[in-house]
């Protein structure tokens, strides 16, 4: 079988949006669907915001916006524990999709859409 690697998005381009506004993330954690709300504001390539859903609450941080690629950083509290949740994805029109990555989490894929 072929193994191809996938490319890391090229984190160095201009913006080809704004991701600024409230978005609800639907996360599929292992077959659980975990509703997000983000609150995000972007100035120039970078953003930050915070989040909450009913395992917990948190802040976004070192977020950048390069090209339709987007990455930050969850800071969430999920039931008196402390964590710290990577967040890759893509940007198309007004709505992302991309992946969560944690410490001792499953593979976790989202998908969110802009709140009207």
């Amino acid at each position: 079988k072929t193994v191809t690697l996938a490319t890391k998005p090229d984190m160095s381009a201009a913006p080809a949006a704004n991701i600024s506004g409230k978005w609800t993330m639907m996360a599929d954690a292992g077959g659980q669907q975990i509703e997000v709300a983000m609150d995000l504001k972007q100035t120039g390539g970078s953003f930050d915001g915070s989040m909450s859903s009913h395992l917990g609450a948190g802040t976004i941080d070192k977020g950048t916006v390069a090209g339709k690629s987007v990455s930050g950083v969850m800071r969430v509290d999920m039931n008196g524990q402390a964590m710290e949740i990577q967040m890759v994805g893509t940007i198309d029109g007004e709505t992302m999709s991309g992946s969560l990555v944690g410490a001792g989490l499953p593979p976790i894929v989202f998908t969110a859409s802009k709140v009207k």
